[in-house]
């Protein structure tokens, strides 16, 4: 899972917006945080700057919105526990 928070004024701490949003979701995505294996949180300023390699329709959509949102991505679990250094 990968959590990115971009917001205005003074940013949450990155880690109090994991537990939230992996309790919030289950029963829909999952049916247990347990499954998640992976978590990779990031807070971004909404006026930027940054690079996005790839904007999904609902990266593009928040980021147009002009206000401060969540962008969640869930992908499946790396083969065999391989562990990305980015």
């Amino acid at each position: 899972m990968e959590i990115t928070h971009f917001y205005e004024g003074a940013p949450a701490d990155v880690d109090n917006i994991i537990k939230p949003i992996l309790d919030s979701i289950k029963g829909f995505v999952y049916i247990d945080d347990r499954l998640v294996s992976d978590v990779v949180s990031r807070r971004r300023p909404l006026a930027g700057p940054y690079v996005a390699d790839a904007v999904s329709p609902a990266l593009a959509d928040g980021i147009a919105g002009n206000r401060e949102f969540l962008h969640i991505r869930i992908a499946e679990a790396p083969v065999g526990g391989a562990l990305r250094f980015l």
